[in-house]
């Protein structure tokens, strides 16, 4: 314990870089037709609290504002109807969904 004291900060370092090797970053885009989140993403966001899950939201509105704080969004398209989602986690996205169940029912998030 006397070195913790002596060095606090590189301790909670090292105990962060130790949380995100265990409990891995998940980054969920969710693109949308829409005005709104869809319902089935704020029911979701509502039930469970994931602390590693980092929510994106993108649809014609906010399209150039999101755009410009986060120019790699541009990647992922709006959809013509509905909202498509998009699972990344270690660096990579998954193949998009237009069902968040599809996400939920294997356990991905």
């Amino acid at each position: 314990t006397g070195t913790i004291r002596d060095y606090p900060a590189g301790h909670s370092m090292g105990l962060l870089a130790l949380t995100e090797v265990l409990y891995p970053t998940k980054t969920l885009i969710c693109t949308s037709s829409g005005e709104t989140v869809p319902e089935e993403l704020k029911k979701f966001l509502q039930k469970h609290a994931i602390p590693n899950l980092a929510v994106i939201f993108k649809n014609r509105s906010n399209q150039k504002d999101i755009e410009k704080i986060l120019p790699f969004i541009k990647e992922y398209p709006l959809p013509e109807s509905g909202s498509v989602f998009y699972l990344c986690k270690n660096g990579m996205c998954m193949a998009p969904v237009t069902e968040l169940d599809q996400l939920i029912k294997n356990n991905e998030i």
